[in-house]
């Protein structure tokens, strides 16, 4: 048998929506355009070019495997390392 419906004794009323306004706020100009500058210079292939181990690491790695073999592999363990410190952590182990 099912139970008799209640009328709840103090029903919950929900207030109409009300729309947010943003106000924009102007920036300064001299950061604004030092910001710019940065932005344009800035390209992907050079940072990963840029981007090396620390030299004892880097030295190991030439001493252990060769020179051309232990540049591979460090510039493989920085791609790494940087798609760790960006957490993509599926990527960096995949690619270690």
């Amino acid at each position: 048998m099912r139970p008799p419906f209640v009328q709840p004794v103090n029903p919950v009323r929900k207030e109409a929506w009300e729309s947010v306004e943003w106000e924009r706020v102007p920036e300064d100009a001299s950061s604004v355009d030092s910001e710019s500058t940065e932005a344009s210079s800035f390209s992907p292939e050079s940072t990963k070019e840029l981007r090396k181990a620390p030299e004892p690491i880097s030295k190991e790695l030439r001493d252990t495997l060769g020179s051309r073999r232990g540049a591979r592999l460090e510039h493989a363990l920085m791609e790494a390392s940087r798609a760790y410190e960006r957490q993509r952590y599926a990527d960096a182990l995949r690619m270690l």
